[in-house]
């Protein structure tokens, strides 16, 4: 991802979430250690991921798929890659939060080997409040 891709990543970010991230966290993102990843399709941006990496323990920290392609394996494919990225980054774990009443993600996680391991009491934005997190972890050490 870079810059040049924000217009297209906030379309789909506003498309996607009912509380998307703003252009400003983005901007913070790309200048920082995140790493920054955008899915094309087509020759279309169709989605993008924010990571984070820390000695050997990894974050995404946002996961999106335009929303008329979600339901099609593009979540699936774009997790593929970045899991492979952090197994060649050598991390050891991948943590992530995800709104609890986002069933599609949770299903979506677990089928790829994700375990809960916590919960965060209001944690997103939620238009009657706040929404609570599951927290998952997932173990990335290859098999020998």
């Amino acid at each position: 991802m870079t810059e040049a891709d924000l217009s297209l990543v906030l379309n789909n970010e506003r498309g996607a979430y009912s509380h998307p991230w703003t252009e400003g966290v983005f901007k913070e993102c790309l200048a920082g250690a995140s790493e920054c990843w955008v899915a094309v399709y087509n020759d279309e941006v169709v989605g993008h991921a924010v990571t984070s990496m820390v000695i050997d323990e990894a974050h995404l920290l946002n996961l999106c798929v335009a929303r008329a392609l979600q339901g099609n394996g593009m979540g699936l494919s774009f997790m593929a890659f970045l899991l492979e990225r952090f197994r060649t980054q050598n991390m050891v774990e991948l943590f992530l939060e995800v709104r609890a009443s986002n069933t599609a993600a949770v299903q979506l996680y677990r089928k790829l080997g994700f375990n809960d391991i916590g919960y965060r009491k209001a944690y997103y934005p939620a238009s009657d409040g706040r929404e609570d997190a599951i927290v998952m972890s997932m173990k990335l050490g290859r098999e020998e």
